[in-house]
C-alpha cells in the first residue's frame, strides 16, 4: 500500500512539475506574439530568466536555451504565415 501511495505522489508531483513548464511555455509563446496575458504577471525577461534558472533545470530535463530558441522560431514562422495571408 505504502509504493502505491508514494507512486501517486510521484505521478502528482510530475504533473505538477510539467503544468508549471508548460504554462511558461504558453506563456512565453503569447508574448513573443505580442499578446497580453491577463492572468499573467510576468514579462518575457522575467520568463527567459526562468528558463535559464536552476529551478527550471529542477522541474525539467529539457534544455531552456534550445526551448526558448525552437519557441522563438515557432512564434516567428507563424508571424510569417501571419503576414503572407495579409
Amino acid at each position: 500500500m505504502e509504493a502505491k501511495k508514494t507512486e501517486i505522489c510521484k505521478e502528482g508531483l510530475d504533473n505538477l512539475r510539467y503544468a508549471v513548464v508548460e504554462l511558461a511555455v504558453k506563456d512565453y509563446r503569447a508574448l513573443l506574439l505580442g499578446k497580453k496575458i491577463p492572468t499573467a504577471d510576468c514579462n518575457i525577461s522575467e520568463l527567459e530568466r526562468f528558463f535559464r534558472s536552476g529551478w527550471y533545470r529542477t522541474l525539467c530535463d529539457y534544455d531552456g536555451e534550445m526551448l526558448m530558441s525552437q519557441i522563438r522560431e515557432q512564434v516567428q514562422e507563424a508571424k510569417r504565415k501571419e503576414l503572407s495571408v495579409l
